[in-house]
């Protein structure tokens, strides 16, 4: 165990203790929330609390591989929300490992360019 969650965890009670709106998912449980987000009334609510916060912390990015429509999904919705949101990306792979097991490779590629433009990367 290398303590990234933990971690994390006390940067997030840091940005809530200074009044920032912070919400923590994991990368399965925001794949349901869009997926649903228009037939599930608690599903949309999760998804336009995601779109108003501060902060969002997303954790086992990419633990198991995507499909190629996961990844737009996934690509589409943090790209939307980049401009106004701040992200916490929690993974145990290296992004050129994400590229390695992405079936969409192309789409990988823009995702991992744009979420670390603007990033800070630390490495456990």
């Amino acid at each position: 165990m290398t303590g990234k969650t933990t971690v994390v965890a006390h940067l997030a009670e840091g940005a809530i203790d200074k009044g920032f709106k912070v919400f923590y998912l994991k990368l399965d449980e925001m794949l349901l929330v869009i997926k649903n987000k228009d037939t599930l009334k608690k599903a949309r609510a999760t998804f336009n609390k995601i779109r108003n916060i501060d902060l969002l912390v997303l954790d086992e990015f990419f633990y198991l591989d995507q499909s190629r429509e996961d990844l737009a999904l996934i690509y589409k919705t943090l790209m939307g929300i980049n401009e106004t949101t701040s992200i916490i990306i929690i993974s145990n792979r290296e992004p050129s490992d994400w590229i390695a097991v992405a079936e969409d490779k192309y789409t990988m590629q823009l995702l991992i360019q744009c979420a670390i433009a603007s990033s800070e990367v630390v490495k456990f």
